[in-house]
């Protein structure tokens, strides 16, 4: 995944005081994917990325 993408999630989830399991609940995925997200382990679908957007 692009790094610009994966510390924007990070750094939008930070500014709003969302931990990632809040962000996690908020978008119905796991934690373990917002992690994955934010560290860049993997390739997001595309709609599992859309939910994370729109939580944020």
């Amino acid at each position: 995944m692009n790094m610009n993408l994966r510390k924007l999630i990070a750094e939008k989830r930070k500014e709003k005081g969302l931990t990632q399991e809040e962000l996690a609940e908020r978008a119905c995925v796991t934690i373990r994917t917002i992690q994955r997200l934010e560290n860049g382990e993997n390739t997001p679908r595309s709609h599992t990325l859309k939910a994370v957007v729109d939580a944020l």
